[in-house]
């Protein structure tokens, strides 16, 4: 098969399954018996003769799993198929899912074979760029920093509380509650507070309540189909908040700059977030020359119905509703939309991704228009206009 086998256990399914997806998003061939064994086929034959067809061998665990049978079975397969000596190095064990006791497979130990763990972004990253590539003499993918600025919910609430507190926005506020359809500010700051969590990365401002962080790995993903189709490098993102920030340390702060510095990224912003005046510094340091920005505005909890509209609407005009359904499967969509929903940030994305080059070029003009906007604004209304100069993505402008 020229691949690369997966061995896992039914209890890791849920990561296993993740790292799959990704995995063959940024064009990894694999082998795993869900997609590959056909009807009457014998287990054990067929993946040995897998493991033996194969490249190498990704080896998923956790503690939980670490001494499984089949686990046991397939790494003693592949040492097998693959034979002594270097050979060895073809077999990739992972951890997937918690190991606070860091089980491992005993015939990892008695191979003394080193373990990646995917649940650390770094890792994962290496192992993508690295060690992947050379196993399969492929180009790694590129990595594209990316960052999201937005407040926890601890963060949050006392923010609105001083909005509230603070007579002179009393009547924007009330404006504001208006609008959308509440009727005192407690409501509609029960409703903003909802969006964040406990941490950056679980900020969801959308309905469905997916992390905006989970969304945009789904749409790099679908990106990727069509970069891989062009034959140019799949996209792996890199989220680097926490380093930026500097909570992981001096060190680890200084080489998420020096990244974030080098090329394209993309920032992902929280609009109310930048009332927060340490916020808004911060993130006036952050806007580099090829920067794409994804600004969310604070009214996106009750959008959803926008775009239900907007598809009800789109069905009256058979070619715009085929657009709409058949974005994802094109180079370019032929849609743009406002990005307040989460539709309108999919096709934002996505035609973002897609066009992205594998060769950066510096675009002089990429943060122009942005720098107006930040610190942030000073009022909560400020906050419900979109900012109409924000750069368009990381591609070159359209040449006639």
């Amino acid at each position: 098969m020229a691949g690369i086998f997966l061995s896992w256990s039914a209890a890791d399914e849920p990561a296993v399954t993740a790292l799959k997806n990704k995995l063959l998003a940024l064009n990894v061939p694999l082998w795993e018996y869900r997609d590959e064994m056909k009807v009457g086929q014998t287990i054990h034959e067929t993946v040995v003769d897998a493991i033996s067809d194969s490249i190498a061998a990704i080896v998923c665990f956790s503690d939980a799993t670490a001494d499984k049978p089949w686990i046991q079975y397939e790494l003693a397969w592949a040492y097998q198929a693959y034979g002594k000596g270097a050979g060895k190095d073809r077999i990739l064990p992972v951890w997937v899912g918690p190991h606070p006791a860091d089980l491992r497979p005993a015939f990892v130990n008695h191979l003394n074979l080193a373990v990646g763990d995917m649940q650390l972004a770094p890792q994962r990253e290496d192992f993508v760029t690295n060690v992947l590539p050379k196993l399969l003499g492929s180009k790694p993918p590129l990595v594209i920093p990316m960052a999201l600025f937005a407040m926890t919910r601890a963060e949050a609430k006392p923010l609105f509380e001083g909005l509230l507190a603070n007579q002179t926005l009393a009547p924007q506020l009330l404006t504001l509650c208006e609008r959308f359809g509440m009727r005192t500010p407690p409501e509609l700051v029960e409703q903003l507070t909802n969006r964040y969590g406990d941490s950056v990365n679980d900020f969801s401002p959308f309905e469905n309540q997916q992390r905006l962080t989970d969304l945009i790995e789904d749409i790099v993903d679908g990106a990727n189909v069509i970069r891989v189709s062009k034959e140019l490098r799949p996209i792996f993102p890199r989220w680097i908040q926490d380093d930026l920030m500097g909570k992981k340390g001096a060190e680890a702060n200084k080489a998420a700059r020096k990244r974030w510095r080098a090329g394209r990224s993309l920032i992902v912003i929280d609009s109310i977030s930048t009332l927060d005046a340490n916020m808004a510094v911060m993130l006036d340091g952050f806007i580099e020359r090829e920067s794409s920005i994804l600004w969310i505005p604070p009214y996106t909890l009750h959008t959803n119905a926008v775009s239900d509209l907007l598809r009800e609407s789109a069905e009256r005009v058979r070619r715009v509703a085929d657009a709409l359904d058949d974005w994802q499967d094109q180079a370019e969509p032929q849609l743009a939309l406002d990005a307040p929903t989460e539709l309108s940030v999919r096709l934002w994305l996505h035609r973002t991704f897609v066009a992205m080059s594998d060769t950066p070029q510096p675009i002089g003009e990429r943060a122009r228009g942005v720098a107006a906007h930040i610190p942030g604004p000073s009022r909560l209304t400020d906050l419900t206009a979109r900012p109409t100069s924000v750069p368009p993505a990381f591609s070159e402008p359209r040449q006639p």
